[in-house]
């Protein structure tokens, strides 16, 4: 059976910062003491044929909710002396649209079609280690339910951190 094309098409984009674009020990060497920072988007992967077809009814009718749930677990990385612990850090996020709404997805297109999400954050921990440094990264979990779109396409969504030892 294939999939409807509001689940095959449906594509979460996060305009962010990933942290991976480099090594932790290539970071230890040249990065500055706080927040590391590269300038590569991320972009979270579409619906899976499988996904879409346990969203769905026997009948191809969409059964209620329509979960979504991706997971990015390391979105950032945060460079610091030994000493401080992942423990020791104050962890904030914000998200948003594009059009100052907080918490959902914005289809990219037409801006009528929304989804809330909310974001669970993951326990931070350390990436790696070397002289007096670390480095500790963490990440979060997405999810939002997809019941009451009625518009496939790519939908976006900001998301900032602020990492502040204590």
């Amino acid at each position: 059976m294939p999939c409807p094309p509001l689940l095959a098409a449906l594509l979460v984009v996060l305009s962010c910062v990933s942290a991976a674009a480099e090594t932790c020990e290539t970071q230890l060497r040249t990065a500055s003491e706080g927040i590391v920072v590269t300038s590569e988007a991320l972009r979270l992967d579409r619906l899976t044929a499988r996904e879409a077809l346990t969203l769905l009814g026997e009948r191809g009718e969409r059964s209620l909710p329509l979960p979504i749930r991706r997971s990015v677990p390391e979105f950032w990385r945060y460079k610091t002396r030994r000493s401080v612990s992942p423990r020791d850090l104050d962890i904030r996020y914000t998200l948003d649209d594009g059009n100052g709404a907080r918490g959902t997805l914005r289809h990219q297109d037409d801006e009528t079609q929304s989804i809330p999400v909310s974001l669970i954050p993951r326990p931070p921990e350390v990436l790696c280690s070397g002289g007096q440094y670390h480095i500790i990264a963490g990440g979060f979990d997405l999810h939002g339910l997809a019941s009451d779109i009625g518009r496939a396409g790519q939908f976006s969504l900001e998301v900032n951190v602020d990492v502040v030892p204590r």
